[in-house]
């Protein structure tokens, strides 16, 4: 039988920004707990656009589904949040800008 999985997707509140002792009061950790899932992946991030959210939601979905009974909680944030990709090649193939950059998205 395969394990459960939770999967959470979102921004800065599903990572517990500003949270003290965050490992003891992420809500998800309480999900996880109350709901008896057997694994969790938290891939939330801050300042995370939604346009991301919804990518990371896709690949890792397709990632897990075959090896868990998946469940996937998604944590949708701002939408003046925005996914940015830069149409510039750089001789090294990686683009200087830091902000949410999907290399290959040119």
């Amino acid at each position: 039988m395969k394990k459960s999985l939770l999967l959470l997707v979102s921004d800065s509140w599903g990572r517990g920004a500003e949270i003290e002792k965050v490992e003891d009061n992420l809500y998800v950790n309480y999900l996880q707990q109350y709901l008896g899932f057997d694994e969790m992946v938290n891939l939330s991030m801050d300042a995370e656009s939604n346009d991301r959210i919804y990518q990371k939601t896709i690949s890792a979905t397709i990632e897990y589904k075959d090896k868990f009974n998946l469940f996937v909680l998604v944590g949708w944030t701002s939408p003046e949040r925005k996914l940015f990709s830069i149409n510039r090649l750089y001789e090294s193939g990686e683009s200087p800008y830091p902000f949410n950059h999907i290399p290959g998205m040119i």
